[in-house]
């Protein structure tokens, strides 16, 4: 499922890449985590064996961006 997407827009061949989160000590990927999220002392808690990268792709003619979480 993780290889070629067509925009559902205009057909056209989406890019695969990704949206990266700035925070105060750089850039981070995203990532899924199932559940809901459990806040301690002001952090969301997490159990990374259990995320998932988030890829997203992008459409070069219509710029439509659409995310998908795969179990590679």
């Amino acid at each position: 499922m993780s290889g070629t997407k067509t925009c559902p827009d205009c057909g056209t061949e989406m890019t695969r890449g990704f949206v990266p989160e700035f925070t105060g000590m750089g850039a981070i990927a995203p990532v899924w985590h199932p559940g809901e999220p459990k806040i301690k002392y002001d952090h969301v808690e997490l159990d990374p064996s259990a995320t998932i990268p988030i890829n997203v792709f992008r459409c070069p003619d219509c710029g439509l961006l659409r995310r998908y979480a795969f179990d590679e």
